[in-house]
């Protein structure tokens, strides 16, 4: 996987002036998780991805999953499906999950007249599936903008359910313990002209290089892997899978959830070849390489299972780098790591598995960096994480 892509603008092309950026994200969701509701809230930012997923694929709209929300490219003759969907998704996690999401979306023309940008690439990890991500000011600029309006219009949610499908989105797997030390989140937000950017993220790679290959730092891995009969989350994902349409639409969810889970289960455990997975082993493998642990929305968002030494590089290159005021970051630590799924189809490599750290790793990290920034007094229009 390349995710050097990452760290060149040149691999990236611009948004079209037609195209609209489009933010779903949790509101409370610090205090959520706080209340050890991280999985729903993980549930909630992949269920928005899902949804559009079942409709388009990763070229057609490309997002980035935040871990409390998801951040969508969407052309102008698409908005209107697209916000369907979303709101239709507000309506899921409203019922079913008990969290509030908000969507809003500011056009790639207002950006640029306020002076942002918005760039997007993709890190290709199969033939019909692809890892999105953006660079530029534009996503945050876009970001406080959306919570600007959402914060002045707290009207009630016009949203319906069956607009939106989120078949395919399930948690079966049990927490991934850090096999080599702890879990790092990190979103770390770079400032600077584009060459500027484009050189202090090449240095952040390169010290995550430092000490062997990138893909040692991935926090899921075969040795990790556990998944049991029946997920300890199986009741949440029926709820959601279930739309909050009535008892019988909520009983057929938890039939077909526990029969999905133990037949997936058999698959796997016995490797038997089969319609849906394919090859048990193949699968298995290629769900951990189409993981996003790395992943950039203007802000670089990593989950990282590293040893005490390479936790204090990556932290060490951080402190210096936001002394210099080309970056400012925020981190949060944990045991072990979280995996959502959206599973398509393992025949046609057609399924993305979203990560954060246990315990709401991201958007803590977040929180982190949000109070490094009101601190340093660098809240202004271009700095807006929740």
């Amino acid at each position: 996987m390349d995710y050097s892509r990452l760290t060149r603008t040149d691999t990236t092309a611009f948004a079209s002036e037609s195209s609209h950026i489009v933010i779903a994200d949790v509101r409370g969701s610090t205090a959520a998780i706080l209340d050890g509701r991280f999985r729903e809230v993980n549930l909630a930012g992949a269920a928005c991805v899902a949804a559009i997923r079942n409709v388009y694929s990763p070229e057609a709209v490309p997002y980035v999953f935040g871990g409390d929300g998801a951040t969508f490219l969407v052309e102008d003759s698409e908005l209107e499906k697209c916000l369907s969907i979303l709101r239709g998704v507000q309506g899921i996690v409203r019922d079913t999950l008990f969290l509030r999401l908000t969507v809003g979306h500011m056009s790639i023309k207002e950006i640029r007249e306020r002076g942002g940008e918005v760039r997007y690439g993709f890190v290709h990890w199969a033939q019909k599936d692809s890892l999105p991500y953006f660079r530029g000011d534009g996503i945050a600029l876009a970001e406080q903008e959306i919570k600007r309006r959402d914060d002045d219009d707290r009207g009630p949610i016009d949203s319906n359910v069956l607009n939106a499908n989120v078949e395919g989105l399930s948690c079966k797997h049990l927490p991934f313990e850090s096999t080599r030390g702890r879990v790092l989140s990190l979103v770390v937000q770079p400032f600077g002209e584009v060459d500027e950017i484009d050189a202090t993220l090449n240095q952040i790679f390169q010290v995550l290089s430092e000490d062997g290959e990138l893909d040692r730092l991935r926090p899921v891995s075969p040795r990790n892997t556990h998944r049991p009969i029946l997920s300890p989350n199986w009741r949440i994902e029926a709820r959601v899978q279930s739309r909050g349409l009535g008892f019988i639409s909520l009983l057929k969810a938890h039939i077909r959830t526990v029969v999905e889970s133990f037949l997936g289960y058999i698959f796997i455990r016995f490797n038997i070849k089969n319609p849906i997975l394919g090859d048990p082993l193949y699968y298995q493998a290629r769900m951990l390489q189409q993981s996003d642990w790395i992943k950039m929305d203007g802000c670089l968002r990593l989950v990282l299972d590293a040893t005490p030494d390479e936790e204090k590089k990556i932290i060490d290159l951080l402190d210096r780098l936001s002394f210099e005021n080309k970056v400012i970051y925020g981190f949060y630590t944990s045991s072990s790591t979280v995996m959502t799924c959206h599973f398509q189809s393992g025949i046609t490599d057609q399924h993305t598995h979203f990560i954060d750290g246990f315990g709401g790793g991201l958007t803590q990290a977040a929180t982190d960096l949000k109070s490094k920034a009101r601190n340093r007094g660098l809240f202004k229009n271009r700095l807006s994480v929740v």
